[in-house]
């Protein structure tokens, strides 16, 4: 049985992304572009949220069919977007090259486009083909995209914060309010050696609590700290 499954929670609370601790905003905000039919940049160092934020729009969108997702960082910048785009249809839209139309475009790892998929989005863009774009990615200034195409983005990049250590006790408190095994201490420990990254400290709160229920204690302990992250603090 899984830690969780103690506390009546069908899935982790902590890897989830049912709840996007202090996002909700962002969240709002993009959808209101995506609806408006704009392309946008969603800013943030790895583990920052960006892709949990996409997921939630596929939630929002996908039903409709009208959502393309793809993970740039999957094949380095070789990413075919007429294939993407006409694949949708399946093996008809790749035969007859049929492209649909007001398709909501969300590009994770922006940052490994090439500069000519760049392009052939702002033409699908402009031809409206694609209502709106979301890019997700490291650094907007370091993107291959062109003029044009940052006219297009123009001031809509989103830039997503690091979480202060005070916000990661509040993060874990409104993630899952009835597990009563994290101290504030620890939950800053683990926020601290998980070097901020808030994916991977999610997922260090959950084997956190992991050890702590496999071993019957009633809250973490530095001795489960150090199991988690190994004497040095490294995981």
């Amino acid at each position: 049985m899984a830690w969780y499954e103690d506390y009546d929670f069908a899935e982790d609370p902590f890897t989830s992304s049912s709840n996007l601790f202090g996002l909700d905003k962002v969240l709002d905000e993009i959808v209101y572009r995506v609806e408006s039919g704009s392309m946008v940049f969603v800013e943030g160092k790895e583990g920052s949220g960006k892709s949990a934020v996409l997921k939630k729009l596929i939630e929002r969108f996908g039903g409709r069919g009208k959502v393309i997702y793809f993970d740039c960082g999957q094949i380095e910048r070789k990413v075919n977007i007429e294939g993407l785009m006409t694949g949708k249809y399946g093996f008809f839209g790749r035969l007859f090259k049929k492209v649909p139309k007001n398709m909501i475009l969300l590009l994770d790892n922006a940052n490994r486009l090439s500069r000519k998929n760049c392009e052939r989005i702002k033409h699908y863009f402009d031809s409206n083909y694609v209502k709106s774009v979301v890019f997700t990615g490291g650094s907007y200034s370091r993107a291959h995209f062109s003029r044009s195409l940052r006219d297009r983005i123009g001031g809509r990049v989103i830039r997503l914060r690091d979480l202060t250590p005070e916000q990661s006790v509040e993060a874990v408190r409104a993630k899952a309010p009835s597990v009563n095994l994290l101290p504030d201490d620890i939950i800053k420990e683990a926020f601290r050696l998980s070097a901020h990254n808030t994916k991977k400290f999610l997922a260090s709160v959950s084997a956190l609590c992991d050890k702590a229920v496999s071993d019957g204690a009633d809250k973490v302990s530095e001795k489960h700290v150090k199991e988690v992250f190994g004497e040095d603090g490294a995981r």
